[in-house]
């Protein structure tokens, strides 16, 4: 007669020096939002975000989360293969050879005057970063933070119904992969960056983040030019971050400021926030109405970190049906 033994396995047993890594461990991913120790693990490492959470990683808690060993997924692997979703104006593709880039995490920023058409450029890629890959889409979502007035959610509904018609897409079906938030100061943006972005991303599967704008949230609550450097290093740090983990990009909305010239007299427009930021924006777009009372409006790289040089630019227009080539 063959016997089945149905003893139940016992749960690994540790020290109390273990139990102490492993609740170490529970808290710093409790605060960034991590779903487990393998996810943390998982994302490259940009900047420093002190406390590490290494130190803490022993053979006990991995098992704890029934892991036998960690799982690195490098930063350059994002950059080896990167893909490109469509913006739907064929002026903007072009000026962008293909689309907005994914898999860089990167930061593309839109940066122009009033009216220079920033936040419909960046509703429509919004609902393109939703449509299929047969369309010219992402095929994930995005998620979006307007800093500033009520979200434009009835212009939305107009763009996404031109967008659905061209393509005979059932109406609804790239609002459905928009999640839309309101974000009113300079903390909670580095807060919702930093935390409910990472949360949002793994419940959504959306890989394209926009805020609208930065500058709406960081001109009026800063006096101290080095502590708003700080302040916006560490926001462009964890939407990279957040960016980086998922394979997408973040695109965001910039005001512009008077730059000085060589006599030092003020007779430039330039993107705001300063130099810092700057730095931290991995393809800069400055958009500018085209002269002569067209209505058109002119897109031109200003500098990309992965288009290289991009001579000229691009006319497009903003329509009731949404952005289009020029």
């Amino acid at each position: 007669m063959t016997t089945t033994n149905t003893q139940t396995p016992t749960a690994p047993s540790h020290s109390d020096d273990e139990a102490v890594l492993i609740s170490k461990a529970q808290t710093i991913l409790a605060a960034r939002g991590a779903a487990s120790i393998l996810e943390e693990l998982s994302r490259p490492v940009i900047g420093s975000f002190p406390p590490a959470l290494l130190p803490y990683l022993s053979t006990a808690a991995l098992e704890a989360q029934g892991l036998s060993a960690p799982v690195f997924r490098p930063f350059h692997s994002f950059l080896q293969s990167p893909t490109t979703f469509s913006t739907s104006c064929v002026s903007l593709d072009r000026l962008l050879r293909g689309g907005i880039p994914l898999g860089t995490a990167s930061i593309v920023e839109l940066s122009g005057v009033a009216g220079a058409g920033k936040t419909q450029i960046l509703l429509q890629l919004s609902l393109m970063a939703g449509a299929p890959v047969e369309h010219g889409g992402a095929a994930t979502g995005a998620i979006v933070a307007f800093t500033e007035g009520a979200p434009p959610i009835a212009r939305m509904h107009q763009i996404e119904a031109h967008l659905c018609d061209a393509r005979g897409l059932p109406a609804g079906t790239l609002l459905r992969k928009v999640v839309v938030e309101q974000v009113r100061s300079v903390d909670q943006l580095l807060n919702w960056a930093q935390h409910r972005l990472p949360y949002l991303f793994r419940q959504t599967g959306a890989t394209v983040v926009v805020v609208d704008s930065v500058a709406a949230v960081y001109r009026p609550e800063f006096d101290d030019a080095l502590s708003r450097a700080e302040h916006l290093v560490a926001l462009a740090a964890a939407l990279k971050r957040a960016a980086a983990h998922v394979g997408g990009v973040c695109v965001c909305a910039n005001q512009v400021s008077q730059g000085l010239a060589a006599d030092g007299t003020l007779n430039r427009t330039v993107p705001a926030l300063g130099a810092a930021w700057s730095n931290c924006v991995d393809t800069r777009v400055f958009l500018r109405r085209a002269w002569g009372g067209s209505g058109g409006r002119i897109a031109k790289v200003l500098h990309s970190s992965f288009l290289g040089t991009v001579d000229g630019g691009e006319e497009y227009q903003v329509t009731s049906k949404g952005v289009v080539g020029g």
